[in-house]
């Protein structure tokens, strides 16, 4: 699979975000993206998603305690204040659906305990980014994956968990030719 791959900076009381060190870690290309909603727009104002056919972004989700496969974006932003200072609440588009179902996880197995399926990425920057995604780019298979804090998982064993993860996605959705 040709996959993209994106991370989030730090937020909130959260300085070292693993979601980002996960991302430019990972072996496939990546972005790492501030914790604001102006970063996540121009984000997807300047990447086509041209050459690739799978978009994987990763975001914290502090009071978790297993990897997340978010299998739905909600058209909702909750009021929470952004790193850059920036408010948003309410809907993310006015006409949009009341959510969109996340299309990389098909067919995926969930073969560690660690892992779960979610239904509800929040409403914060990270149900944003994928809310967005899901909209901008229905040609690409998109996922969302909420990890831990590496007190409950370790960051190298996230990484290995991840590898697996896009080990499976290889399988599931071989590379398209060009």
């Amino acid at each position: 699979m040709n996959l993209f791959i994106t991370g989030f900076g730090p937020f909130l009381d959260h300085k070292d975000n693993p979601s980002a060190l996960l991302a430019v870690n990972s072996g496939f290309d990546h972005a790492v993206l501030a914790v604001s909603y102006r970063a996540v727009n121009d984000f997807f104002a300047g990447w086509a998603g041209t050459g690739y056919d799978g978009l994987l972004m990763i975001g914290l989700a502090a009071k978790r305690s297993r990897m997340s496969l978010e299998s739905k974006g909600w058209n909702r932003k909750g009021g929470t204040r952004d790193a850059a200072g920036a408010v948003a609440a309410g809907k993310i588009e006015e006409d949009g659906p009341e959510c969109r179902l996340a299309s990389l996880w098909s067919g995926i197995a969930l073969d560690d305990h660690r892992l779960e399926f979610s239904e509800d990425a929040g409403d914060y920057l990270c149900n944003y980014v994928l809310y967005r995604a899901l909209g901008f780019y229905p040609e690409l298979a998109v996922g969302f994956l909420h990890v831990p804090p590496v007190e409950i998982i370790s960051l190298e064993e996230q990484g290995r968990m991840l590898s697996n993860l896009t080990l499976q996605l290889n399988r599931l959705h071989p590379p398209q030719p060009l």
